[in-house]
């Protein structure tokens, strides 16, 4: 982090993963550089989401932390890397952050977030992050990992329904859910994931749902 120090920036070197979230709770600290692709998981998921204006910066990072990190927008650079690259992406990514907030709502009004309830065999339930998701979709999820969770979840106020389309068909129990779902007037649609892709898939899957989800919207007004 030479390049940092030289355009004067403080910077302080941490080597366990504890002692980082310790002096990120306490301190003030404008940018967080992870180069540890034996802990970068959980920090690419869930920093960006609890710091929000504190930009995050992976360096050879792990391939689960790389989705995170495509999912959120935080930049990541491979070794070997020009030590000033370090300093632009992040200087580019600070500005970001300072830029000012969209203003507030009108007072007596409030904004409220889509509700989208995601229904998924179990396998596929465990490998989905919730907060992942939520960015794709924009909007806030609940995940049923089965048939009888997502039946119990569809007195909840919701938008959407993303249905797994191996369930959708299912003569036990899918066939049921998805007839009381459309009973309910909200809209659903059917999730097709590629097995081979993994967690990256699933996400993709999820996007293209919401695309389709707005079209219909779009198409109703």
């Amino acid at each position: 982090m030479v390049a940092l120090e030289e355009d004067r920036h403080r910077v302080e070197h941490v080597f366990h993963l504890e002692d980082a979230m310790l002096r990120a709770r306490v301190g003030r600290y404008d940018a967080l550089v992870v180069a540890s692709p034996h802990c970068d998981r959980a920090l690419a998921r869930t920093w960006p989401v609890r710091h929000p204006r504190v930009p995050l910066l992976l360096v050879d990072p792990s391939p689960e932390a790389r989705v995170s990190a495509q999912i959120s927008g935080s930049p990541c650079l491979d070794t070997p890397i020009d030590p000033h690259l370090v300093a632009a992406v992040l200087e580019e990514r600070l500005n970001a952050a300072r830029s000012p907030c969209p203003p507030p709502p009108v007072s007596g009004t409030r904004l409220r977030s889509p509700r989208v309830l995601l229904v998924l065999r179990r396998a596929i339930a465990s490998k989905l992050d919730r907060h992942a998701a939520e960015m794709a979709l924009e909007a806030e999820c609940l995940i049923a990992p089965d048939v009888r969770t997502a039946d119990a979840l569809l007195g909840d106020r919701l938008d959407a329904v993303l249905m797994d389309g191996e369930l959708m068909v299912d003569p036990a129990a899918g066939v049921a859910l998805r007839q009381r779902i459309h009973a309910s007037g909200v809209p659903l649609v059917a999730l097709r994931f590629d097995p081979l892709r993994g967690p990256e898939g699933i996400i993709d899957a999820l996007r293209e749902a919401a695309t389709s989800v707005r079209a219909s919207r779009r198409a109703a007004k």
